[in-house]
């Protein structure tokens, strides 16, 4: 069981093709603090090949910054820290995060309405200079560095990308040092295509067996000369992809889960030899416009188990036939 590496695009940054998507790595209003177990988890993640971490100081209230800086204080040159940049907590995120010291008694009366809190907690936006040099100094404190190595934009509007100012803010940044590189996390074909109207070096886009055609489509627009890295963020479908086979209500209809699952039935000729989350990142890591498949976990088994991807057989061009027609009978 070994770590393979991708050149990232048109940069000098050399990526594990699997990356740790740290969202559910800090503390949070209902869990108490694993500060300890989660430092060991991202130390055996790069043990284990990993040397890309996908944060934001929107993750758990900035504390996954906080707890990754800690974890490689005096060993930051051999990791690569991918934050972003734009989404702020709502007004009750920030609220709860005060209320944090007490989540223990006040858990009894607030899990009842946990699911319709996370409704009301709905982030906000600010792409403006000022909060862009904010939040990046924030960042690098948080991480214990004077530098970033990708740093990317939150899930802009389509008018953000249109309008272009903000690429100029990030051009300054990258030229003073305090960025290397600089890019977009964004969720459609069209924002993606506007943001690479600019020299943005990285796009973290969502891609997977069940909803392929957003990637497809842009990656038949990239310009071979300027090549940004692709970052997946969605390998496992939000978990119904995993072996768990988790289904996260906020994400899905119920027309949806029907949706997945006829597709997800019809994969059943992939599974010789190859577990669910096998088939998932084998999927997505055959593809050579991909640098690295984030996958996002707590536990250093899970962990392990991706890395085995790799011992798989690769996908026949039959096979990869026989997911083309699945995909088209069943657009996603």
């Amino acid at each position: 069981m070994s770590m393979k590496y991708r050149h990232f695009g048109n940069t000098d940054l050399k990526v594990s093709e699997i990356g740790l998507g740290c969202n559910k790595l800090g503390n949070s209003l209902f869990d108490k603090s694993k500060e300890k177990d989660n430092i060991k988890l991202v130390h055996q993640a790069h043990e284990l090949g990993i040397n890309i971490f996908d944060l934001s100081p929107s993750y758990n209230y900035g504390d996954t910054e906080k707890m990754i800086g800690k974890a490689f204080k005096g060993n930051r040159q051999h990791v690569i820290y991918s934050t972003k940049v734009g989404r702020l907590p709502s007004s009750l995120a920030k609220y709860a995060k005060k209320m944090m010291p007490i989540a223990g008694v006040l858990r009894p009366f607030i899990s009842p309405f946990k699911k319709s809190l996370k409704k009301a907690s709905k982030s906000q936006f600010d792409f403006s200079e000022n909060q862009i040099n904010t939040s990046l100094q924030k960042s690098m404190l948080q991480l214990q560095t004077d530098y970033i190595d990708l740093f990317l934009l939150h899930n802009p509007s389509i008018d953000i990308l249109q309008k272009g100012d903000v690429f100029e803010v990030l051009e300054k940044l990258k030229k003073e040092g305090h960025i290397r590189y600089y890019g977009v996390s964004i969720d459609t074909a069209e924002e993606a295509k506007l943001a690479m109207q600019y020299p943005v070096s990285a796009l973290q886009i969502p891609f997977n067996i069940i909803q392929q055609e957003t990637a497809f489509n842009i990656f038949s627009h990239i310009n071979p000369q300027k090549n940004p890295g692709i970052m997946v963020k969605t390998p496992f479908l939000r978990g119904l992809l995993s072996s768990k086979k988790l289904i996260r209500e906020e994400y899905f209809t119920d027309k949806m889960v029907n949706q997945i699952k006829l597709k997800n039935a019809e994969f059943d000729f992939l599974t010789n030899n190859r577990n669910l989350n096998h088939i998932a990142l084998q999927f997505v890591l055959q593809h050579s416009q991909v640098s690295t498949a984030l996958c996002g976990t707590t536990s250093i088994h899970h962990l392990k188990d991706n890395i085995k991807h790799d011992s798989m057989p690769p996908f026949s061009q039959t096979e990869l036939e026989k997911i083309k027609l699945i995909q088209e009978k069943y657009p996603f």
